[in-house]
């Protein structure tokens, strides 16, 4: 039985970074450096995040960046992005752009920018 080429990738990634960081709902994250982050989509979904957060993300300061690159073996469309470091805690005083991503998933980065790490959902 020929493995789908999620789960292929999803394995390609565990050998590659080790344990995941971070999940949602589409795809998994795992930690390339201190600095940047991949994240594997569990499926078309994932992808389907993955390609419009790497095609938004310049076109807004708020969203961190990132690109999209193909696994060479499976196809599958993965993304790199900028690494949160920092999440907010109940103290910290958020601009009002916050309440418009979804959950509030936003974070800093090591060099102090506020960003949205998380911000294309497929209407289902």
């Amino acid at each position: 039985m020929a493995v789908d080429p999620y789960t292929a990738t999803l394995a390609w990634a565990r050998r590659k970074y080790g344990r995941q960081i971070g999940a949602g709902f589409d795809r998994h994250v795992f930690a390339e450096s201190a600095t940047r982050v991949i994240k594997v989509p569990r499926d078309d979904v994932g992808e389907y995040c993955n390609d419009n957060e790497a095609l938004e993300s310049p076109t807004d300061a708020r969203y961190a960046w990132c690109e999209s690159f193909q696994h060479p073996r499976t196809g599958v469309l993965l993304l790199r992005m900028e690494r949160v470091v920092r999440f907010p805690t109940a103290r910290d005083k958020l601009p009002d752009w916050v309440g418009c991503i979804d959950s509030g998933q936003v974070g800093w980065t090591a060099d102090g920018r506020l960003v949205a790490y998380d911000w294309v959902y497929l209407r289902r």
